[in-house]
């Protein structure tokens, strides 16, 4: 009994303590996931702040590309012209610099030149080829360059006017705003005047923009320039936005859900440092916005995908990890409670072993030393001696049947059987008990029922068991009813006792090899009987059930085929 409650305590023993390696395996896996997570945020996070950045460094190159090409005509153009190039004697000349100016800028929809000769004005006007104003169409005359070129025209007469207004204080660029052939202009002119003296003025030099078509043409192009040199075409969206909101040319639609950035400028084709404040009649410039956002980033998206395919994979990896563990565990424990039962096993299986030995060892010792005064003594201690031999053949059937439960298939013989000489062959092992207890038995088994297909051996073992169990766990009844009946397919047999009874959660269990209930107690036994019942009747094709009877006790239900 030490060395089977040793078994059992080291059994615990583990058991415990791959319940704590489980539970510390289970928490590293937790923590290895919640790790997970926050990694993949971060990923995500960084990815943000680098798309982030990149849409602040695309803004940035949008606004100071715009900036510099808005005004590149007034820095380069206006700003280098002096006194020597208004010699419209040789209008050749200007027409070779507005060519080139035209080429280099898209936004200057004509230059102007004007002096005045002689107490009187002229005026040419140089305007693009393939891009002719809407005013004076009728009178342009073709170069040998890609410039139209007009003299003395109503509109350069106009231009020249309002030009010369704004002179004076010594100003030396002007800008304004105007409307020509019914479309608005923004003007800037460089007004030129004589070196030394009294600084007269002795004309201009100036280009007009057609804000009509900047709102229609200029900033599509532009932006589309900027995105490929910035090298964002297909990750960030660039737009721009008039002073009332509404959306003048974008590359790509953003996402609403991405990074958006947005940054006003001016809408002035001058640079406003070479403009003394206050001097332009613009009263104020038009405040239009340049934003960027990302539009289906790349980045974002590679990131949002990689993190969630990763962190699902850690998750799947942790879940099968934790389910693995559980099993591991839930084996581990089957494995523990089957060694308890194993022990258990073992010790009631030596105590049913000794029982009867002792008492052959009594019978023995008082037959031999003649301690009996009577014929029947001598009865009674062959009755005693009957019994024991039953309890000991039954215990060794059942090891036996234990032993080769595994392949007990190949030791059947099939043979037609009748159920009531199957019962009654296993009532007739219990003659003595039941005349000892004086528990009454009644059998109600038709003798038409139809015959089975079975090993008549093993059946009976099976019966034995039952009948051995509701006798053994009834002490205080005086009835035990066998009764059967026949369907088309089966026959139904119950073995209904008044005992103690079976705790519906322990009904399933009792079929296990080696579990015995919590009224096991009252009778020996190794917990095999039922298990090898429940084998037997499967091998045979049938079932097997237990339920509870009334008022108490137990009904064992069986179901046996019929052959077809």
């Amino acid at each position: 009994m030490i060395s089977f409650r040793t078994s059992t305590d080291s059994s615990v023993r583990r058991l415990t303590s791959l319940i704590l390696l489980a539970g510390s395996l289970c928490a590293a896996v937790g923590s290895l996931v919640w790790f997970a997570y926050r990694a993949t945020e971060e990923w995500r996070h960084s990815t943000a702040l680098l798309v982030e950045q990149r849409s602040e460094q695309a803004l940035t190159l949008l606004t100071v590309a715009l900036g510099r090409d808005m005004k590149g005509v007034h820095d380069s153009v206006l700003a280098s012209f002096s006194e020597s190039l208004l010699d419209l004697e040789r209008p050749f000349e200007l027409e070779d610099l507005f060519a080139q100016s035209f080429a280099r800028f898209p936004y200057p929809e004509c230059f102007f030149v004007w002096r005045e000769q002689g107490g009187m004005d002229r005026t040419f006007l140089f305007s693009r080829v393939d891009r002719q104003p809407p005013w004076d169409v009728a009178r342009a005359t073709r170069t040998a360059y890609p410039v139209v070129t007009l003299e003395d025209s109503p509109v350069g007469s106009t231009l020249a006017a309002h030009t010369r207004s704004l002179a004076g204080a010594g100003r030396q660029f002007v800008a304004f705003e105007t409307t020509l052939g019914a479309q608005p202009y923004q003007v800037v002119a460089h007004l030129l005047y004589q070196t030394g003296g009294r600084r007269q003025l002795l004309g201009a030099v100036g280009f007009a923009v057609n804000l009509r078509w900047v709102n229609e043409h200029y900033f599509g192009e532009i932006l589309r320039q900027i995105a490929a040199i910035g090298h964002v075409e297909e990750s960030i969206a660039l737009a721009i936005s008039d002073d009332d909101g509404v959306l003048v040319a974008g590359t790509r639609s953003p996402d609403q859900k991405g990074i958006v950035r947005a940054r006003a400028f001016p809408l002035t084709f001058y640079d406003s440092d070479l403009i003394v404040e206050g001097t332009e009649t613009v009263a104020a410039p038009r405040m239009w916005s340049a934003s960027v956002g990302a539009s289906n980033d790349r980045m974002l998206a590679a990131a949002a995908q990689g993190s969630a395919r990763t962190l699902w994979l850690i998750s799947i990896a942790a879940t099968v990890a934790i389910l693995g563990l559980l099993l591991t565990l839930r084996a581990m424990k089957a494995r523990a409670d089957l060694a308890v039962m194993q022990s258990e096993f073992m010790a009631s299986t030596t105590h049913e072993l000794k029982t009867p030995l002792a008492v052959f060892q009594l019978v023995a010792e008082t037959l031999a030393k003649r301690r009996y005064h009577s014929d029947e003594t001598i009865r009674t201690y062959a009755g005693l001696l009957s019994h024991q031999v039953q309890l000991l053949e039954r215990l060794i059937d059942n090891l036996l049947s234990y032993a080769s439960i595994s392949s007990v298939t190949q030791r059947y013989t099939f043979d037609d059987l009748s159920i009531a000489d199957l019962v009654e062959t296993a009532l007739e092992r219990f003659d003595a008990r039941l005349a000892a207890s004086g528990m009454e038995v009644r059998v109600e088994i038709p003798r038409d029922l139809p015959s089975i297909r079975g090993d008549r051996q093993t059946l009976v073992q099976a019966f034995d068991n039952v009948l051995d169990n509701a006798i053994k766990y009834s002490p205080d009844a005086d009835a035990l009813l066998v009764r059967a009946s026949a369907t088309p397919s089966m026959i139904h047999i119950e073995i209904t006792d008044h005992g103690v009874g079976i705790p519906p959660g322990e009904r399933d269990k009792v079929f296990q090899k080696f579990y015995r209930g919590k009224n096991a107690g009252l009778g020996g036994g190794s917990g095999l009987g039922l298990a090898i019942v429940r084998r037997v009747l499967e091998d045979h094709g049938g079932r097997v059930e237990i339920r509870g009877a009334e008022p108490k006790g137990t009904t064992v239900a069986i179901d046996l085929p019929i052959p077809g």
